[in-house]
C-alpha cells in the first residue's frame, strides 16, 4: 500500500454517472493508498460514502461560491489539514472551487476530470485555473476532450490531457443476481436512462409506428423517469403504438433490464461516453445508437452494433428492422461486443490507466 494521500472531491447533491465514478474509484483505490474525501452533506455521494466508512470532509457549496473569498480561505483550511499528495475533482463547480486553495495548500497533483459535453469557456478565470492550476485534464472519452476545446484549441497544454474511458467492474457485473423475466417471441429492445429531451427518447414512439407499419414483431422497454413521461405517453398514443412501447419507470437494477432485451437502443442527441452501451455489451448485447458525439467510441459499426445518421429516424427504424429479421446477426455482434468491453471498458483496464496518475508515477 503507498503512503500517498488522495482526496476525491465531489460537492454535487443528486446522484449521476461522474457519482458513480467516484464512488467505484474511491472504492478500487482503498487497499492501494490513504484515500479520504470531500463531499456535500446533502449529497448522495456523502451518504453511500460513509456506509463504505470512508473518510469524509464536508463542504457547503452554492453557485458562484468560488467567488467567495472566505469560502475559498475555509477550503485551503480544510485542504492543508488533509495534506493530500493529489485532488481530484469531477464537477466544473468544483474545479473553480477548489483549484486554487488546493494549489495554494501545496497540493502536487490537481486533476480535473470531465464527463460534460459542453465546451469549456475560456474566460479568464478558467485560462488561469486550466493552465497555471490543474496538472492534469481527465476527459471520459475523446469527444469530451475535443468538444471541451472547441472554443480554444490551446485552453489546456496538450501535455496535460488524458483520456480515460469510463468502464464498468466486470467481476462484479457478472456476479450480480438477475430477475428473470420470461421470454416472449417478439424481439425485445431496450432504452434506458432519463427520460429528458438529450436522451432523444421522443424519438421512439415515431420510430415504433415505422415497425409497426411494416408488420415487426416487436417491443421497445423504456427504463427510466423524467420530466418528458407524459409527453412520450401522448407521442405513443398518437403513433398507435401502446402494444410496443413499455413504460417500465425507473429501475434500479439495471442488469435485470439488459438481460430481458435482445438490443439496446441509444437515441440520444449526445453522450459523452454512453455506460449504458457498456452495461449491454457486457451482456453480449448489440448496440444501436445515432453516430453522434462519443457513441462511435463504443458503438464499432457492423462490429459492436450499429451507428445511424444522425436523427434519421427512417435509416434507425430499418436498422431495427434489420436486426430483427437477422436474429443471427445480433448474436455474433453481441459476442464481439463483450470482448471490446474486457479489452477496452473493464475497470481493471481503466484503472491501470488511471492508478500511476493518482499515484504520482506519472
Amino acid at each position: 500500500m503507498s503512503n500517498k494521500k488522495i482526496c476525491f472531491i465531489n460537492t454535487a447533491k443528486l446522484w449521476g454517472g461522474g457519482e458513480s465514478w467516484q464512488l467505484e474509484t474511491i472504492l478500487s483505490f482503498q487497499d492501494k493508498a490513504n484515500v479520504v474525501s470531500i463531499t456535500s452533506d446533502e449529497g448522495e455521494l456523502h451518504d453511500r460514502l460513509n456506509k463504505h466508512h470512508i473518510k469524509n470532509f464536508t463542504v457547503k457549496t452554492r453557485k458562484f461560491a468560488y467567488l467567495n473569498p472566505v469560502k475559498l480561505y475555509r477550503i485551503y483550511r480544510i485542504l492543508k489539514k488533509i495534506a493530500p499528495d493529489t485532488v481530484l475533482f469531477n464537477t466544473s463547480n468544483d474545479f473553480k472551487l477548489f483549484t486554487m486553495p488546493a494549489k495554494l495548500a501545496g497540493v502536487k497533483q490537481i486533476m480535473y476530470r470531465r464527463d460534460n459535453g459542453r465546451p469549456l469557456n475560456p474566460h479568464i478565470l478558467n485560462k488561469y485555473l486550466l493552465r497555471n492550476g490543474i496538472t492534469h485534464f481527465i476527459p471520459c472519452s475523446q469527444y469530451i476532450a475535443d468538444v471541451s476545446l472547441s472554443r480554444d484549441p490551446n485552453l489546456i497544454p496538450k501535455e496535460k490531457i488524458h483520456v480515460i474511458y469510463n468502464s464498468i467492474d466486470i467481476e462484479k457485473w457478472d456476479k450480480q443476481l438477475i430477475n428473470a423475466e420470461e421470454k416472449t417471441q417478439e424481439f425485445v429492445f431496450g432504452c434506458v436512462g432519463r427520460l429528458s429531451e438529450e436522451k432523444g427518447v421522443l424519438f421512439l414512439p415515431e420510430i415504433a409506428g415505422k415497425l409497426k407499419e411494416k408488420g415487426m414483431k416487436f417491443k421497445i422497454k423504456l427504463a427510466g423517469t423524467g420530466p418528458l413521461h407524459s409527453e412520450i405517453v401522448s407521442l405513443i398514443d398518437k403513433y398507435q403504438v401502446n402494444d410496443h412501447v413499455d413504460i417500465l419507470g425507473f429501475r434500479d437494477e439495471v442488469k435485470s433490464v439488459m438481460h430481458s432485451i435482445d438490443c439496446l437502443l441509444i437515441p440520444s442527441h449526445w453522450e459523452g461516453l454512453p455506460t449504458v452501451a457498456i452495461e449491454a455489451m457486457a451482456m453480449h448485447k448489440p448496440v444501436i445508437s445515432f453516430s453522434v458525439a462519443g457513441n462511435p467510441e463504443v458503438v464499432i459499426h457492423g462490429e459492436t452494433g450499429f451507428l445511424v445518421p444522425a436523427f434519421d429516424l427512417n435509416h434507425f427504424a430499418q436498422t431495427m428492422q434489420h436486426i430483427i429479421e437477422n436474429p443471427d446477426i445480433g448474436i455474433k455482434l453481441g459476442i464481439s461486443a463483450r470482448k471490446l468491453v474486457e479489452t477496452a471498458f473493464s475497470r481493471k483496464v481503466t484503472n491501470n490507466q488511471l492508478h500511476p496518475f493518482l499515484l504520482g508515477l506519472n
